[in-house]
């Protein structure tokens, strides 16, 4: 009580004391979302982000033993490099399928762009337009 009799109100030091005191609950929401990019980092199909592996040229013969040592592949079909987030991530035993059978071939006109990347989840193949592949990629 203060001396005239009424509640005692808190000093704005005492205020923010008590605020600087108590818990903060954050909810966080993420921004990773699983099989697409957020920002400018891809994050694989189990929200592992994907980092590119410089310096690596990889033809058709490099791709299909890639596939059959356990990468995946994932293919942006407008040829921009995934950014528009239009990705296709084919299941892995489709991969091996077709990998088993054959190397895939770049369009002649039309000649993909493939990436090395990888992460926590392991290797990504991410090839930006002309590559076909058997009934993968068309």
């Amino acid at each position: 009580m203060n001396k005239k009799g009424g509640v005692r109100r808190q000093t704005f030091a005492q205020i923010v004391a008590a605020v600087d005191a108590s818990p903060v609950a954050v909810d966080v929401q993420s921004e990773v979302t699983p099989g697409l990019y957020s920002g400018s980092t891809l994050f694989d199909l189990h929200g592992n982000a994907l980092r590119e592996v410089d310096d690596h040229t990889l033809d058709v013969e490099d791709i299909r033993a890639a596939v059959l040592g356990g990468a995946l592949v994932v293919w942006d079909s407008c040829g921009c490099g995934g950014y528009c987030n239009a990705l296709e991530w084919p299941a892995q035993d489709r991969l091996w399928k077709e990998a088993e059978a054959s190397a895939p071939r770049f369009r002649k006109n039309d000649r993909a762009r493939v990436s090395l990347l990888t992460g926590a989840g392991g290797d990504v193949l991410l090839v930006a337009g002309g590559l076909r592949w058997g009934d993968l990629f068309r």
